[in-house]
């Protein structure tokens, strides 16, 4: 759906296509809370889940996603947990 050469985007649009992906995702959320990973991510865009597009969205996801607004409401970064599988970031819809 949002394919492109991930790679070869400057870190502007790879962070827009990132947000896009996440308003995806929680806006398909019935919940308070959603565990988003990496490789979730990487399939609504579409990409292939190379480790090194997985390692730069979980970079963004980190340092510039701390709070998404998505449909008016609020969804903020609350817990990061490292797995076996790799991380899992948990989201928190915050009631305004």
């Amino acid at each position: 759906m949002l394919y492109t050469p991930f790679n070869s985007l400057d870190i502007d649009a790879q962070r827009e296509l990132v947000r896009k992906a996440l308003t995806i995702i929680f806006s398909s959320t019935r919940g308070n809370m959603k565990m988003v990973r990496p490789l979730h991510v990487a399939r609504v865009m579409a990409i292939y889940p190379h480790p090194a597009f997985l390692s730069v969205i979980k970079h963004i996801l980190l340092e510039d996603m701390r709070e998404v607004n998505v449909d008016g409401h609020r969804w903020r970064l609350v817990e990061i947990r490292k797995t076996s599988k790799g991380y899992k970031f948990l989201y928190r819809k915050v009631m305004q």
